[in-house]
């Protein structure tokens, strides 16, 4: 496919996000050799697959929350408007 997309509103955060799935492409395609156009999977492993991704997204949000809840209370102080109950099911009694 030699469709060619330009991104002329000059949005940073655009052009950053369209980079990253142009790049994520290019090493999906160098890593297994397939493209996105691949039609040896079944919906119901496109939907496995994208359950896998989700469940990464969840781990990875966990684990950054963790971090920066730890940094809150252990490097500074924590801003008034954050309570018990915000901080989320991460919280550790203190």
């Amino acid at each position: 496919m030699s469709d060619f997309i330009a991104i002329s509103n000059h949005d940073k955060i655009i052009y950053k996000v369209v980079k990253l799935i142009k790049d994520r492409a290019d090493k999906g395609l160098q890593t297994y050799g397939v493209t996105m156009d691949r039609e040896d999977l079944t919906p119901e492993e496109w939907i496995d697959h994208a359950i896998e991704e989700a469940l990464d997204l969840a781990i990875y949000l966990t684990k950054i929350k963790t971090i920066m809840y730890e940094n809150n209370t252990q490097n500074r102080r924590v801003h008034p408007f954050v309570s018990a109950a915000q901080a989320g099911p991460l919280a550790t009694k203190q």
